[in-house]
């Protein structure tokens, strides 16, 4: 007679697990070094953990291609996986192709912000450069409800300093247009743009629609806007920014070096400031923008998990990314494109260390346990084991299956999709 399947989650499995049951009795008493996790079994436990402590969690990799290639296997488990990506610095005024990565980034936040539980995958380096500081970015965020009045003058100003250009006609994210009583705007992270008709000073009706035949589609009850740019310029910060460029022209005029170069790229930053509040190389003035540079991080509380993938390769990526931004800062001063040796456009990696650490951090590691930059409390180990391929050939998964049942192991299987799942689970009971 045949082996039934059995119906059980992955957690119920790791329960049972010492190692694990040691992780989860000391989710506060980290940070926790957790040696002998393979790749393929790092997201389920990395999901398993974040439903154990009901939180969001935050995972760090030492690399882009790390983090998409851990993400792309998380998003077998959840919905509520997101990733969030590095960007590119822009130094100097020139037409970039895209947002892309600023918005994907923002989509991020504005998930967090809004509330529930999500594992955020992203690398070292996308932690430690700027982004949105959180509570400025809930106060801008704007709501619009049936019935609920605004000042189209006003609402108008207060799309520009979130990031959004002013268009005929709406095409792309990060965009709106204004005819007479009628409000077109593509959120950052909208699938699809809202239009907002008044009845005077009231929202009267709230439509999504499509941008290629400008039509309306769904009609809706509520609908949030939230900033375009992570690096918002309110009033208050574009006067204290010019006060500041203004007094580093003067003092530049009255060196005996050259400084004509920045002297005029200044003063046109200064003329952009006023006109538009913001243009492609805000990146520069980023520690004029904000006095605490902030970062993905603070999206985080003290009870979310923190996991840091591979913490030996996060050290050593942590001091390059400290040596490389220090070039970065000396050539863009001999340049003459920034007047201020002090001016800094990232986070600390130190700093975000110990941040992290301050928090529920676990650091998961293929190997031994590492000696890193982080103190550990508490040392687990697992036993894992990758498998060979079996290169579609499922009698060769039959055979290991068996193998594996008469050493009384308990075997479970993650497929891609619930209908894979099915599929494999009829071949398995088929075959006995």
């Amino acid at each position: 007679m045949g082996r039934k399947a059995v119906n059980m989650n992955f957690s119920d499995i790791l329960n049972d697990y010492a190692p694990y049951k040691g992780i989860v009795e000391n989710l506060n008493n980290t940070p926790v070094s957790v040696a002998g996790i393979v790749e393929s079994a790092q997201g389920q436990l990395i999901y398993s953990l974040k439903n154990e402590n009901k939180s969001s969690a935050l995972v760090v990799c030492y690399s882009d291609m790390e983090a998409r290639k851990l993400y792309s296997d998380m998003e077998l488990y959840s919905d509520n996986v997101l990733y969030f990506p590095t960007k590119e610095y822009i130094f100097y005024n020139i037409e970039t192709s895209g947002h892309q990565n600023e918005h994907a980034r923002i989509s991020v936040i504005q998930k967090l912000v809004s509330g529930g539980d999500y594992i955020v995958v992203t690398s070292l380096d996308a932690i430690l450069q700027y982004t949105c500081d959180k509570e400025e970015f809930k106060s801008l965020c704007i709501d619009f409800e049936l019935g609920k009045t605004f000042n189209l003058e006003k609402l108008t100003e207060d799309l520009v300093v979130m990031g959004y250009s002013r268009e005929d006609s709406v095409e792309g994210a990060g965009q709106f247009a204004i005819r007479g009583g009628i409000l077109d705007i593509f959120p950052v992270g909208n699938e699809n743009p809202y239009r907002i008709e008044f009845f005077d000073d009231e929202t009267d009706s709230i439509r999504e629609f499509d941008t290629y035949t400008q039509r309306s589609l769904d009609k809706i009850d509520f609908a949030r806007v939230t900033p375009a740019n992570e690096a918002v310029i309110t009033d208050e910060k574009r006067d204290r920014i010019i006060a500041e460029l203004e007094k580093r022209i003067r003092s530049a005029k009255r060196k005996k070096s050259d400084e004509s170069y920045f002297i005029e790229t200044t003063e046109s930053d200064i003329e952009s400031f006023k006109e538009v509040k913001y243009f492609p190389s805000i990146d520069k003035y980023v520690s004029l923008v904000y006095d605490k540079i902030p970062s993905i991080t603070d999206y985080f509380s003290d009870n979310d998990l923190v996991f840091i993938i591979d913490p030996k390769r996060i050290s050593e990526r942590g001091k390059t990314f400290e040596w490389e931004k220090n070039e970065v800062v000396a050539e863009l001063k001999e340049k003459g494109i920034i007047g201020a040796a002090k001016d800094s456009f990232y986070c600390s990696y130190h700093d975000k260390v110990h941040e992290m650490s301050a928090k529920k951090l676990i650091s998961l590691d293929v190997l031994s346990h590492s000696s890193t930059d982080f103190k550990y409390k508490h040392l687990e180990t697992f036993t894992t084991k990758t498998t060979v391929s079996f290169h579609g050939k499922i009698e060769y998964l039959y055979e290991d299956l068996r193998n594996w049942q008469s050493k009384n192991y308990t075997v479970a299987i993650l497929c891609t999709s619930r209908a894979a799942a099915k599929t494999l689970q009829v071949c398995l009971l088929t075959r006995g």
